[in-house]
């Protein structure tokens, strides 16, 4: 008899968790096989079992769950934050926009991290 038992877990969020097989494995439960037709010639069937057993790891009733802060918004952001496009490269009027950009994105980082 060979059995097979997948071993699977919920992830991601908690209200609607996704589930994923994290693990597999098989194994061989051996039995004796024996010939009971009188002649050696003569065939005889054999039955041979597979199994499936898909084993839940983790319990979703139990949600003691732990949410971490919010990782904090550098201050600093890379020059090359917005690759392939270049602010200030063009002309004074693009400029404008590029700091009315920067501008935005420094009072919404501001807010969201204050949040």
């Amino acid at each position: 008899q060979l059995i097979l038992e997948v071993m699977y877990s919920p992830f991601g969020d908690v209200a609607n968790p996704q589930w994923k097989v994290v693990s597999a494995r098989a194994y061989h439960r051996f039995g004796d096989i024996v010939f009971t037709k009188p002649s050696p010639t003569s065939t005889q069937t054999f039955q041979f079992f597979f199994s499936t057993a898909f084993v839940k790891l983790d319990d979703t009733t139990d949600l003691d769950t732990q949410v971490p802060p919010h990782p904090p918004i550098p201050r600093l952001l890379p020059y090359d934050l917005f690759y392939p496009f270049r602010l200030g490269s063009a002309s004074k009027a693009a400029d404008v926009g590029a700091r009315s950009l920067w501008l935005s994105l420094v009072l919404i980082a501001t807010i969201v991290r204050d949040l």
